[in-house]
């Protein structure tokens, strides 16, 4: 019994000691702006607008979907950080991203384990619009890396049965 409290002790003076620390690496505000200004700040050579604009294209998920067209385009140029962010709109967004299609998949082959795994997250969000992709994500069920091989599982999953 005296060892269990010695260890429960322990534990709430450790969450006390880490909890300011903890809390700088909250994520920022979602940026206060417009769903256009949003797709005009992903478009800015400002990293810092960028990020914004994607968090709060993220934020509004499939209200979004206008955005999807500059996305695209913006997946083929952009470097890594960017590439990545918009990948988590594409996720938020869902069912009306179905016309990344063709670019998920591609990314799926991508070096980078991140962008394969949100890929597979993205095309698994879209539903039907992504049955193209089944040979793919059937392929990514091998990948290396973990994350990738579950996303993958998922979003077959999700893409129903009948695939």
């Amino acid at each position: 019994m005296r060892y269990s409290s010695i260890a429960a002790l322990s534990l709430i003076i450790m969450s006390l000691a880490f909890t300011p620390l903890l809390a700088q690496f909250e994520p920022p505000p979602i940026p206060d702006m417009t769903i256009e200004e949003a797709i005009a700040a992903i478009q800015s050579t400002r990293e810092s607008q960028r990020i914004k604009g994607a968090r709060l294209l993220e934020s509004k998920g499939p209200k979004a979907k206008e955005a999807v067209p500059v996305i695209i385009g913006l997946l083929r140029d952009e470097g890594p950080l960017i590439r990545m962010d918009l990948l988590h709109v594409l996720v938020a967004i869902g069912e009306p991203a179905g016309e990344a299609v063709p670019e998920l998949m591609e990314g799926l082959s991508h070096d980078d384990f991140h962008v394969r795994y949100l890929c597979c997250r993205a095309l698994g969000g879209v539903g039907k619009a992504a049955r193209p992709a089944v040979q793919p994500l059937i392929k990514a069920l091998k990948d290396s890396n973990p994350s990738v091989r579950r996303n993958a599982a998922s979003a077959l999953g999700k893409l129903g049965p009948k695939v």
